[in-house]
């Protein structure tokens, strides 16, 4: 089985969270970086509602199959992954969605808490899914000095 096939059919059809991420996303203004982004579910969902999207993944299947569904739309793939990621952009806000950073061990958590605040704009907003019962710590946070 292909792997946008696996994840049309374990993800595609999940919508319960859609209405937060429109939420958010009309809040922050855009742009919005989606991270771990698959084949599109929420990034392809929000630019049809207008908000630009830049997906991040780093499998390139998936981010091919985003792409071919974002024609016309104002979304974009990126291939990287999400623990360690350089964009050149700043986003209003960043989501990762479907629990992803409990897919991440505590120094991937950590790179990506990190690569996630240094790419939003002033007054940007982080919104990371997490199932309540799992074991999540997030790092201590750094402060500039």
């Amino acid at each position: 089985m292909s792997a946008t096939i696996w994840h049309d059919v374990e993800c595609g059809a999940y919508s319960a969270d859609l209405p937060l991420w429109e939420e958010l996303a009309d809040e922050a203004g855009g742009p919005v970086l989606d991270l771990g982004c698959g084949t599109g579910r929420v990034a392809l969902h929000l630019a049809r509602r207008g908000n630009p999207v830049l997906g991040l993944d780093r499998e390139p299947e998936l981010l091919a199959a985003l792409e071919k569904r974002a024609s016309g739309l104002p979304a974009e793939a990126e291939l990287g992954d999400a623990a360690e990621f350089a964009l050149g952009a700043r986003f209003g806000l960043a989501l990762a969605p479907m629990q992803l950073l409990q897919l991440l061990d505590r120094g991937q958590r950590a790179g990506c808490l990190r690569c996630v605040a240094s790419h939003l704009r002033p007054g940007g907003l982080a919104a990371l899914a997490i199932v309540a019962d799992a074991d999540v710590v997030p790092p201590e946070p750094r402060r500039s000095h």
